[in-house]
């Protein structure tokens, strides 16, 4: 961290515990605005060296038969979308120092 400026992207009430000197951006992925929000992010960011698309969650363990098709639907667009979204959003500010890099998680 020695010199970096750190922002996190999350929902709301996940960002309060976060260290002081850290910038957070409330930001539900699964939400049709998302993407939109990024995009300001980044714009409002200017030049970023590294971002960790993690965006993940993980629902209650159960049998095929029993799958709810709107959590479904949401474990989806947070775990492929978000990290999709976050990907396309960043990237016109990796590129413009030249050698920005992106760490994928999921």
């Amino acid at each position: 961290q020695a010199g970096a400026a750190i922002t996190v992207v999350d929902l709301a009430d996940t960002l309060a515990d976060l260290p002081t000197d850290w910038d957070a951006t409330a930001c539900d992925l699964a939400a049709p605005g998302a993407q939109a929000d990024l995009n300001a992010q980044a714009q409002e960011m200017g030049r970023v060296d590294i971002v960790v698309a993690n965006a993940g969650v993980v629902p209650p363990w159960r049998g095929v038969d029993q799958l709810d098709r709107d959590e479904w639907s949401r474990v989806m667009a947070i775990n492929v979308w978000g990290v999709a979204a976050t990907l396309g959003a960043f990237t016109g500010p990796l590129e413009a120092p030249g050698n920005g890099s992106a760490i994928v998680m999921a």
